[in-house]
C-alpha cells in the first residue's frame, strides 16, 4: 500500500525534489521513528526490553507541537466533570514512518501522553503522575483513505511494576491525507467529539491516527 500520490521515482533527482517541495530533506525522507530491535508485538517483550526501546525515542515538547488540556471523565453532557492535566507530545519522526512500519511487526510509538496531575484516567491507561506511550500497529491494508489497526497504551508506572495494568488496547483509524499534510513535523493534539476526549496524531508519511 502506498500513502504517498502515486508516482514512480526512478531517478534520485525526483526523489529529492519531493524531499524540497515537502519541506524535508531527501537524506531525511522515509526514516521514520527508530524500529524496535524485536519483532515481537510490544505487549509480548519483557518490560525492561520495551523501557529500553523507548529510551531510544524523542519526543518533541515544544509547545506547539503537543497539546495539553484537563481531560474530562464520564460521558458529556449528562455526566461528565474535569479530570487530569495531561499533556501530549508526539515524537518527533512519526510523520515520516511508512505503511509498512505499521503493518507489520510491533508498528511504531507514536506519542506520549504525560499525566501531571494526582487524578488517573483509565480510559488511556494512565495512573496519577503517569507517563504513557502510544503505540500504533497491526494495521490492515487499504487502498481507501482510511485504513484500521490497534491503538496500544504502555503505562510506565505499569511497567515498572508499581501499577497492575501494563498496556490497554482500542482500535486506531488511520486517515490517509494527499497535498503534504503532515509532511514538515510531527504533531500531536487532544481533539473534542460531541460526548468524549480523543486524540490525533501524526503516524506516517501522510497520515494521522485517531
Amino acid at each position: 500500500m502506498a500513502w504517498i500520490a502515486g508516482q514512480t521515482f526512478g531517478a534520485g533527482t525526483h526523489l529529492l525534489l519531493l524531499g524540497v517541495a515537502l519541506g524535508a530533506p531527501a537524506c531525511q525522507r522515509y526514516k521514520g521513528t527508530p524500529g524496535p530491535g524485536f519483532t515481537a508485538q510490544y505487549d509480548s517483550v519483557p518490560p525492561d526490553t520495551l523501557l529500553a526501546y523507548i529510551k531510544t525515542l524523542q519526543f518533541d515538547e515544544r509547545p506547539w507541537a503537543g497539546d495539553e488540556q484537563r481531560l474530562m471523565i464520564g460521558k458529556c453532557p449528562s455526566a461528565c466533570t474535569h479530570g487530569p492535566l495531561v499533556r501530549i507530545e508526539p515524537e518527533k519522526h512519526a510523520h515520516w514512518n511508512s505503511a509498512g512500519s505499521l503493518e507489520h511487526g510491533p508498528g511504531r510509538i507514536i506519542a506520549r501522553m504525560i499525566n501531571n496531575d494526582s487524578i488517573g484516567y483509565p480510559k488511556y491507561n494512565l495512573a496519577a503522575h503517569d507517563t504513557v506511550y502510544w503505540a500504533v500497529g497491526r494495521v490492515a491494508p487499504s487502498k481507501d483513505s482510511v485504513a484500521r489497526g490497534t491503538s496500544m497504551y504502555f503505562s510506565i508506572r505499569g511497567l515498572r511494576g508499581s501499577k497492575d495494568a501494563v498496556v490497554k488496547y482500542e482500535t486506531a483509524k488511520v486517515e490517509k491525507h494527499s497535498g503534504g499534510y503532515y509532511a514538515k513535523e510531527a504533531l500531536a493534539r487532544w481533539e473534542w467529539n460531541d460526548s468524549d476526549e480523543t486524540k490525533w496524531g501524526s503516524c506516517a508519511e501522510g497520515a494521522c491516527c485517531r
